[in-house]
């Protein structure tokens, strides 16, 4: 995993100028958790903090996770936008990330995106989510007495795979996620591919430029599985 991470970044082959962390950046400290390395929370935000530092990223947007993972009563992402805050680094932390990119650029991000097992059904979600976004947009702009303008790009996570819907109404990805099938969680509830991986966005300065995206997936998965009895 660690091999693949690095070679994601060396892919990319630039500083990047903002770096989105999908949420879910620790495990927590439940029996789950016990399948990373340490189950003591602030180290696994130390780690996590020195992973995403490989990036050398100008700027930081952290969104929050799920509470099952990430903390009930304490955020414990709040913590890794604080150390990269001390750095000096320009860092956010969002529950949902509403943003315009050079000025024209309009994108959202969250963790939470609704998840199938059913191959067909891993594409409802963000076609579900993009059709509401397009609605809600029409609603606010016949309250404002503005034009329409809905996010040209969504991005969502949390479910361990990678899809995508387009539409010339927008795009919604489902971002591949880096917690691979070998734990317990993984081989107990995770069917189908599981994809590990990152998503490069390059965002035009006028909107004539226009933006592109490319993924880059990875199987997650132990070389070795059967065992000859």
């Amino acid at each position: 995993m660690l091999r693949l991470w690095r070679d994601d970044i060396a892919w990319v082959g630039v500083q990047p100028d903002v770096l989105i962390v999908g949420g879910d950046a620790n495990d927590g400290q439940d029996p789950k958790g016990r399948d990373v390395e340490v189950d003591n929370v602030p180290w696994q935000i130390s780690e996590a903090e020195a992973l995403l530092l490989e990036w050398q990223p100008k700027r930081i947007e952290v969104l929050a996770g799920t509470a099952y993972h990430t903390g009930d009563t304490v955020q414990y992402e709040t913590f890794l936008a604080g150390y990269f805050e001390r750095r000096g680094i320009p860092t956010g932390f969002h529950w949902k990330l509403r943003a315009r990119v050079n000025g024209w650029f309009k994108m959202q991000a969250r963790h939470k995106m609704s998840r199938s097992v059913i191959p067909h059904g891993r594409h409802t979600g963000p076609s579900r989510m993009q059709a509401w976004q397009v609605i809600n947009a029409a609603i606010e702009a016949r309250e404002k007495r503005e034009a329409v303008d809905w996010p040209e790009l969504t991005i969502g996570g949390h479910c361990h795979y990678f899809a995508q819907a387009m539409t010339r109404m927008g795009t919604v990805i489902v971002a591949p996620c880096w917690k691979g099938i070998g734990d317990r969680f993984g081989d107990m509830e995770c069917e189908g591919a599981v994809d590990v991986g990152i998503i490069r966005i390059d965002v035009g300065e006028t909107e004539e430029e226009g933006w592109t995206w490319r993924p880059r997936l990875h199987l997650a998965r132990l070389e070795h599985r059967t065992v000859n009895l």
